[in-house]
């Protein structure tokens, strides 16, 4: 009965060897044992043909195949597949790694700059592949048409601003000001904390000036109101009706009676009126605490309250007020002082 299933399973198997060695002259316990023996080789045979045990013995962790070929790399690690021999034209690059930026990793350096004849701002700024908010920044430049041939200029090898810590400033205050991450700030400065002090200089990385700001110190910010000749600048002059010398808040341009006085830049128009020394004027408002006034107007074009684009018309010059003759008197205030329009106008 015991040798059916052997039969069964190995039908090769000796049936006259098995039967002689459970037919000898063995003792009773060591008929036992080898009865023993071969149940449990029965058992492990009828368990290994188990549909079950087969599958559980060719479970594989991954069952489907992987293709190499179609495995994100970053793409700093071409170069070293190429010098192994392997092609990676085929091979599909992560956009995020391809895209990131190592010179975040890298220690600022500065070149020097000398102005030469003919050279711009800008220009400058496109030769070292830097933004032109980087070169004004770290040069402290206030105005551009005050720079001269043979001025030294400091060049960062990366595109970002110069800031100067002030009173209870911290680093995360900076980081939101300029819309950047407290770690960029970290990483370029080569920060091991964010305690900084006041005085410390910090390149922001990437950070950028505010348009206004920018446009204002390339002279790109106020364009000409009108055309014509320049008869009287800003400062003190000689007054034409007493002959003393006296403060003059603006510049004068002039021209026929009717040509057009246009806006020097967009703004709104809070001041629209009569006055015995101005005549006709218009005063804008505009961005950055800057407030343009147009006087001696023929006409006015405006209201108060009308917010106006650049080179908009606002009027036509004219003769009225305490004026000689024909022209604009146009000036230009900074938070309520008067400054020379020259310096701003483009």
């Amino acid at each position: 009965m015991l040798l059916r299933p052997l039969r069964a399973a190995f039908p090769s198997l000796p049936s006259v060897r098995i039967g002689a060695i459970l037919q000898s002259d063995l003792m009773p316990v060591d008929q036992g044992f080898v009865a023993g023996c071969l149940l449990f080789i029965l058992v492990g045979v009828l368990s290994l043909t188990s549909p079950t045990v087969e599958l559980w013995l060719s479970y594989k962790p991954f069952p489907n195949h992987i293709e190499l070929n179609s495995v994100s790399v970053p793409e700093a690690l071409n170069a070293e597949s190429a010098a192994n021999g392997a092609s990676v034209s085929d091979r599909h690059v992560d956009s995020a790694a391809a895209a990131l930026d190592i010179s975040r990793f890298e220690t600022l350096s500065f070149d020097t700059h000398t102005v030469r004849s003919g050279e711009t701002i800008s220009g400058i700024a496109r030769r070292y592949g830097i933004t032109v908010d980087t070169l004004v920044s770290f040069n402290q430049i206030s105005d551009s048409r005050r720079v001269h041939v043979g001025t030294e200029f400091e060049i960062p090898s990366r595109s970002g601003l110069r800031h100067i810590v002030g009173s209870g400033e911290s680093l995360s205050a900076i980081a939101e000001r300029y819309s950047v991450a407290v770690e960029d700030i970290l990483d370029a400065n080569d920060l091991q904390t964010t305690s900084i002090s006041q005085g410390n200089e910090l390149f922001i990385p990437g950070a950028r000036m505010r348009d206004t700001e920018l446009r204002l110190i390339l002279g790109e910010l106020f364009v000409r109101p009108t055309t014509g000749r320049l008869t009287s600048g800003f400062g003190n002059r000689t007054d034409p009706f007493t002959g003393r010398r006296s403060f003059h808040n603006g510049v004068d341009w002039a021209n026929a009676p009717g040509t057009p006085i246009v806006a020097s830049m967009a703004g709104r128009v809070v001041d629209v009126g009569r006055n015995p020394v101005y005549g006709n004027y218009v005063i804008i408002q505009h961005p950055e605490n800057f407030q343009s006034m147009y006087a001696h107007l023929q006409t006015i074009n405006v209201n108060r309250g009308q917010y106006v684009s650049q080179r908009q018309r606002i009027g036509a010059m004219g003769n009225t007020g305490r004026s000689t003759g024909s022209h604009l008197h146009f000036s230009l205030f900074e938070n309520g002082r008067p400054v020379d329009p020259l310096r701003h106008v483009h």
